[in-house]
């Protein structure tokens, strides 16, 4: 089938203004070193069987950063609005102490030299840029085990922040098809505009707990599906 598209100026200049903007706040990020861990995903193409006949790298394109970036602006946005309220928050708190302490060791074996004055987010995005000239799979291993250093993302009702993204206010709101927080997100926005009453506090700190240990659960069995099938292509 053959399809036929066709794109209005108007839109055109909507998507070309929006580019400009997406650089604007890319800029404005790189500046305050907010931390970019970029990681390739994973892709892998099947048979009509199911089984995996190829395994490539999920191609990354500027369309792709566009929508990110507002993404990220909008989750920041709702939470703002909405903070004067109990709410769903993504929240991502400040490293610990001895987590840092023990990855300045590690750094120091494979030849990085870095001694963190603070723990900002500032501090760890210029660590990042110093592994930006070391070859591709050390690069990715050293900003891995960075990764790991950081404390996990995690619901809450209570705001403390996202320490990757330097933002005081966060959620997220934009996939509410896949991700149930956002759909609960969506909920909360509805029922505060209809002049709704703030839920149970007991129930909505167990409910954010929930959603955050089924997060960890899901991603696991991403991983090891990933993994196996990975393992599966390799057999032949």
């Amino acid at each position: 089938l053959m399809f036929r598209w066709e794109v209005s100026l108007e839109l055109l200049e909507t998507i070309s203004k929006a580019n400009e903007l997406k650089e604007i706040i890319l800029k404005y990020r790189e500046e305050a070193w907010v931390l970019n861990f970029d990681f390739p995903e994973t892709v892998i193409d099947f048979d009509a069987d199911g089984n995996p006949i190829w395994v490539k790298e999920y191609p990354k394109y500027d369309s792709n950063k566009l929508i990110e970036v507002f993404m990220v602006s909008a989750n920041e946005a709702v939470a703002k609005e909405f903070s004067k309220f109990p709410f769903l928050y993504r929240i991502h708190e400040v490293p610990k102490e001895q987590d840092i302490l023990e990855l300045q060791d590690k750094l120091n074996i494979f030849g990085v030299k870095h001694k963190f004055s603070e723990s900002t987010t500032a501090e760890f995005g210029l660590l990042i840029e110093k592994f930006a000239d070391l070859p591709d799979t050390k690069r990715r291993f050293l900003e891995r085990m960075t990764l790991r250093t950081l404390t996990q993302a995690s619901y809450s009702h209570i705001n403390f922040g996202h320490f990757g993204l330097w933002l005081e206010f966060y959620s997220h709101f934009t996939s509410p098809i896949r991700r149930y927080p956002d759909l609960i997100a969506h909920r909360l926005l509805q029922h505060y505009l209809d002049g709704g009453k703030s839920p149970n506090q007991e129930e909505y700190e167990a409910f954010c707990k929930h959603c955050s240990s089924m997060e960890r659960l899901a991603a696991d069995a991403e991983r090891d599906s990933i993994k196996f099938m990975q393992v599966k292509f390799m057999e032949k």
